[in-house]
């Protein structure tokens, strides 16, 4: 077992990681945040899901104070770490409303897709909701049943989501395979499938590491280990992705915003 200097040290080394990742991306995005999201003609759709995915900027830096008592005692920590779950919730929720109508889009708006993955959606929703009046900064979590549910549908619906996106993107890309590969890649279907291999190829790791702690670490703190990277990583590159479709319309060329491969050039 590790020590309590050791187990904090481990702590705050996480979450200043996970605050300079965060940090240096948004400067790395901000000029094209301003010039798509804010300058221009705005989708407000877009604009909420690209503020909620970047709710851990703020997030973090809070429960970084509770946890170093710079907001109080224990029983603030506590508060504070309510009201970043709270928030969290809608960050997961935006992810997930992207990805789903990603999905939706891409597979030429099948219903039937529609609305099996917005059940299992609808109970990652209800889940995390869940989970937030259970939250302590120390004590491990009352309601122990919700997170490793939550943490599981999480990975099914991603697995789903990214597997049925990258395969119905492929399988548009090939149908137009006569095109130059240079073409090819100005499409939305690349940039989708693009997007969701590595979206899923990063945050696979960690929610599957997330699930394997849930059921295996001895400790609430080891539990909630990957938290402070795993549900930040996932708004921060969602947000990415919204900034590159934004940019796919208002940068890319007419052959690729006209063309059938880019199956919904006039709905995002």
């Amino acid at each position: 077992m590790a020590s309590t200097a050791e187990t904090h040290f481990l702590q705050f080394a996480i979450q200043w990681a996970s605050l300079a990742l965060l940090y240096y991306d948004y400067a790395l995005t901000f000029p094209r945040e301003v010039r798509y999201i804010w300058r221009g003609k705005k989708r407000v759709i877009l604009v909420i899901l690209y503020v909620l995915c970047r709710y851990a900027l703020l997030a973090n830096v809070l429960y970084l104070l509770a946890i170093s008592h710079h907001l109080g005692d224990d029983e603030t920590c506590d508060v504070v770490y309510k009201v970043v779950g709270a928030v969290s919730v809608l960050g997961r929720a935006a992810i997930i409303f992207t990805m789903l109508i990603r999905a939706y889009v891409v597979c030429a708006k099948n219903r039937i897709i529609l609305f099996s993955l917005l059940a299992i959606a609808l109970t990652c929703f209800i889940l995390d909701i869940l989970h937030v009046p259970g939250l302590q900064c120390e004590a491990p979590d009352p309601m122990k049943i919700v997170t490793p549910l939550l943490s599981i549908m999480v990975c099914v619906f991603e697995f789903l989501v990214t597997t049925i996106t990258v395969f119905q993107s492929v399988l548009i890309l090939r149908q137009f395979g006569s095109f130059p590969v240079s073409m090819n890649r100005e499409t939305l279907s690349y940039l989708v499938a693009e997007q969701g291999i590595l979206y899923f190829t990063l945050i696979s790791i960690f929610t599957i590491g997330g699930t394997v702690l849930n059921f295996r670490a001895p400790a609430a703190f080891f539990q909630r280990l990957l938290n402070a990277i795993t549900l930040p990583l996932s708004g921060m590159l969602t947000a990415r992705f919204i900034l590159r479709l934004r940019a796919y319309y208002t940068m890319s060329p007419e052959w690729a915003r006209n063309h059938p491969i880019s199956v919904c050039a006039k709905g995002c």
